[in-house]
């Protein structure tokens, strides 16, 4: 067996289990929340609050766990106990629902952070594999969201899979990690701090867009599953996109093409749909960004996105909300972010983008092997 095929194999393997168990992860704790919604524990007052405490804690806290993670280089540990702590929580919440909360978001972060560095070098540099590993959470939501509402959720499927997948986990190879990478063809211009400041920005606003957007068809369950794969296969396959056609056509033009889409997708479900593809394809390019400037922290950079991403929703949980649904506004938020995104990566590469896609490459190769 060649050493590719090794690596392929290795690769496969380690999406196949990352990606299940991140949907298991998900999953677990949706469900969990929405079960104590279902059973009315807490008022809808409270129950916000503490909506909000597991976001902090699941998606606010994973840049300090991301730098501890990074530190002491054990993102393998940190996945497995993210499991642990997540299956501890579907056990618990039921007689001690506050507990059940704060466990699963301390569970959530941790397995994020390590299933992520994780993804982030399966493919180094690139965006596919970032874009496929956080795909799956969005399918985990929307199941957990079905199984809490409809007061089906229960622990021991989830506690049997996690299980299985955190034995697998420290069964299959890692990819290497933490080692130094070649430096990109192109080289930085411009201060990476800057870039970095204007791509989380437009993480918050893609965060603070998916809160706000309304679209009163997804009370229809069948549109809603149809809604959800959407949005997983624009984060899925925005990166092999990305890396195939060039960062910024394939980002900031999928950001643009969505406004029109997006405006109409109130009434016109298959607009909305549509829309949302477009507009979740920039999740692993932005991911894998903030991971190049900060080479040799993929940890820290992926919860530097996540804390953007709990941010961008604070503005949903406040006042501000009724304001925030105006579509015209909406528009306007998408089309600062994609003016935001394409300055960033303007001035990420030397030339203003990646003129060697992996298309163009091949049939570079192809034409060069004609000549011959």
């Amino acid at each position: 067996m060649t050493g590719d095929n090794i690596k392929a194999k290795v690769v496969s393997a380690n999406f196949l289990v990352y990606g299940l168990a991140h949907f298991l992860v998900d999953a677990a704790c949706i469900g969990l929340l929405f079960s104590l919604v279902q059973r009315q524990v807490f008022s809808l007052t409270v129950m916000t609050y503490l909506f909000v405490l597991y976001n902090m804690l699941a998606f606010g806290s994973q840049v300090i766990f991301g730098f501890i993670i990074d530190t002491l280089k054990i993102p393998r540990f940190a996945a497995v106990l993210g499991l642990i702590l997540t299956g501890t929580s579907t056990l618990i919440f039921v007689p001690l629902p506050v507990a059940g909360i704060i466990i699963a978001g301390i569970g959530n972060a941790l397995f994020h952070i390590g299933g992520g560095i994780v993804s982030l070098n399966l493919t180094p540099r690139k965006a596919t594999a970032p874009g496929i590993f956080v795909a799956q959470g969005a399918l985990g939501v929307l199941v957990g969201t079905l199984l809490g509402k409809n007061g089906n959720f229960t622990a021991w499927p989830f506690l049997l899979a996690m299980t299985a997948a955190g034995v697998l986990i420290f069964l299959i190879p890692q990819p290497a990690m933490y080692q130094k990478l070649p430096e990109p063809k192109q080289k930085q211009i411009f201060n990476p701090e800057y870039i970095l400041y204007l791509v989380l920005f437009v993480v918050a606003v893609r965060s603070l867009v998916g809160f706000a957007i309304v679209l009163p068809w997804k009370s229809d369950i069948n549109l809603l599953v149809i809604l959800t794969l959407s949005v997983a296969l624009g984060k899925g396959l925005g990166g092999w996109l990305a890396d195939k056609f060039g960062w910024k056509l394939t980002a900031v033009g999928s950001l643009i093409a969505s406004i029109p889409l997006l405006t109409l997708g109130a009434a016109i479900p298959a607009c909305g749909m549509i829309g949302l593809f477009l507009f979740n394809i920039t999740m692993p390019v932005t991911l894998t960004m903030v991971s190049n400037l900060l080479p040799g922290k993929p940890g820290t950079a992926f919860g530097l996105t996540c804390a953007a991403l709990f941010l961008g929703t604070l503005p949903a949980f406040t006042e501000l909300q009724p304001t925030l649904n105006n579509i015209l506004l909406i528009d306007i938020a998408i089309g600062i972010s994609a003016l935001a995104l394409y300055l960033g990566l303007r001035y990420y590469f030397k030339d203003n983008g990646e003129k060697e896609t992996l298309q163009r490459t091949a049939l570079k190769k192809r034409k060069l092997q004609e000549e011959e």
